[in-house]
């Protein structure tokens, strides 16, 4: 990334009682650095996601490379359907980064079964 910002999809909350969206810093750029922030929606495209009301939803300034974050938000902390995480590069440098969210504890088992179309493959031990 640099100076622009990107947006996981979304995680839909109603199925699931947990998320946990993990972000890897690869090689930042001198000067790089990052603001994370979670954001709720009640459409699954985030099209008006408005931030996570909370403590400890939102990073801003990380500059260090080689390193992960974590935010894990329970169903019950939101006021909105679906939940993303929206990363922004705001140093003007390149920062390498991915972030993948997840949906835990499924309602209706098995989680696999509430998975966006974009995952190929998630294998449940049976």
């Amino acid at each position: 990334m640099n100076n622009s910002n990107k947006t996981t999809g979304s995680i839909d909350m109603s199925k699931f009682r947990r998320a946990l969206f993990v972000v890897n810093v690869g090689s930042v750029a001198g000067g790089g650095a990052l603001t994370m922030q979670l954001i709720e929606d009640n459409a699954a495209n985030l099209s008006g996601a408005t931030n996570l009301a909370g403590s400890n939803v939102s990073m801003t300034g990380f500059n260090t490379a080689n390193r992960l974050v974590s935010f894990e938000v329970r169903a019950g902390q939101m006021t909105k359907r679906y939940l993303g995480l929206k990363v922004t590069e705001t140093g003007s440098q390149n920062v390498n980064v991915c972030v993948i969210g997840f949906g835990a504890e499924a309602v209706e088992k098995p989680g696999n079964a509430n998975n966006a179309a974009s995952v190929n493959t998630q294998n449940v031990v049976s």
